[in-house]
């Protein structure tokens, strides 16, 4: 849809004032305001890319590499209408590893386009389970019927520990391992044996130290542990309950301690944010309802340090040693006391990247129990599955 820019809309009605008190005979159309030139894409071309795909409807650009592609510095050829202009500059190179927003503008009209990357490469569900149709979990299962309905065979597979120990699955062939853990049939944490079995870890645990991504998320998050890649030396919140009615609205703030704002990172990509008088910049994940208590996160980071909660030495300290990006909180956090979802960054010894998302508010299928929300719609759902794709997104083009 074209736009008016604002400074044009406001002149607008000034004219429409003056003419009303003073009696213009001349109608609008004589104004000079020129709305008839295009601010559409016309043609969009990446070099090495599969395909590209304009959606002017939704005003967006899409465009597939093949695997193993390096997007980090793309410089597309873009065709324009006659007399409109683009910013950035058509000529000028992006880091799509997240999306980016073109403004074209021509004459008194403009247009956004968000471009965007998709590498492909194969991301891999991961389960204790042999199958799909094993998955007992529910909030498993809501994330499994997600993923492969929106991922196809060309960039999916599922994967069981079991085959793992089998050797029935070359892990090379996989970019991402994606490891949701939720809970066993007493919504108890407890990591499944096979997963632990000697053979296994050490399987994944050289993968990961070759290359390989891990998006791993709720009580998965302990195979960090396992794999030795950080010291379990660390408060955790992990949460052990079937949940309760509960009538707020939880959330995530990516502003942590208010001044290092995430906001800007991939895995934040096209989710709107509040801005609160504190600095917080939040999304909701979970309305009113049901709840399950399925925290995975660290806390009193601070006092590992002997520090206190706003201590910039302490995020430092963490930060540094760990090699991690603290990316978010519970979104009533204003400091340093947690981390719910972090990056863990390549380093000497693990050269992948794994993506840390604990906070327990992130349910893939909120119960239809209590008297709340009996129906156990989430209102929020889409800033979950915009999580996960925008983790999947990000995994596979680094």
């Amino acid at each position: 849809m074209k736009k008016i820019n604002t400074k044009y809309t406001s002149l607008l009605a000034l004219l429409f004032m003056v003419c009303l008190f003073s009696g213009c005979e001349d109608d609008f159309e004589n104004t000079n305001l020129d709305l008839s030139g295009d601010v559409n894409i016309l043609n969009f071309q990446a070099e090495g890319a599969l395909n590209v795909a304009i959606d002017d409807k939704k005003r967006t650009v899409v465009i597939t590499y093949p695997g193993g592609t390096d997007i980090s510095s793309v410089t597309p050829a873009i065709s324009l209408p006659a007399g409109a202009v683009i910013s950035p500059a058509a000529g000028a190179a992006l880091d799509l590893r997240s999306p980016k927003t073109y403004t074209i503008t021509n004459g008194n009209l403009y247009n956004k386009y968000t471009v965007s990357a998709n590498v492909l490469s194969v991301t891999a569900f991961l389960s204790h389970h042999r199958s799909v149709a094993e998955i007992q979990d529910d909030d498993e299962k809501a994330l499994a019927s997600w993923f492969f309905s929106n991922y196809d065979e060309q960039v999916s597979a599922f994967v069981s520990f079991q085959d793992i120990k089998e050797g029935k699955v070359d892990l090379t062939q996989f970019k991402t391992l994606l490891w949701y853990l939720d809970g066993d049939a007493d919504e108890r944490f407890s990591m499944p044996a096979i997963a632990k079995d000697p053979q296994v870890l050490t399987s994944i645990t050289n993968w990961y130290k070759a290359g390989g991504n891990l998006y791993l998320l709720g009580y998965a998050n302990q195979y960090i542990f396992e794999m030795g890649r950080l010291e379990n030396t660390f408060h955790l919140a992990i949460g052990n309950g079937m949940g309760g009615d509960n009538p707020d609205t939880w959330g995530i703030n990516v502003n942590v301690n208010r001044n290092k704002d995430n906001s800007s990172h991939g895995l934040f990509a096209g989710i709107n944010l509040t801005t609160h008088g504190d600095n917080r910049k939040t999304f909701p994940v979970i309305g009113p309802g049901w709840k399950e208590d399925h925290n995975f996160v660290m806390i009193r980071i601070p006092e590992v340090y002997g520090l206190p909660n706003d201590s910039e030495q302490a995020y430092t300290t963490f930060t540094t040693t760990n090699s991690v990006r603290w990316l978010a909180t519970w979104d009533g956090i204003g400091d340093y006391f947690m981390a719910g979802i972090m990056e863990l960054l390549p380093t000497t010894e693990f050269k992948g990247r794994a993506i840390w998302q604990g906070i327990g508010g992130i349910e893939w299928n909120q119960n239809a129990k209590g008297t709340i929300n009996a129906t156990g719609v989430n209102p929020h759902k889409g800033n979950v599955e915009k999580l996960a794709e925008n983790a999947i997104r990000y995994l596979s083009a680094n």
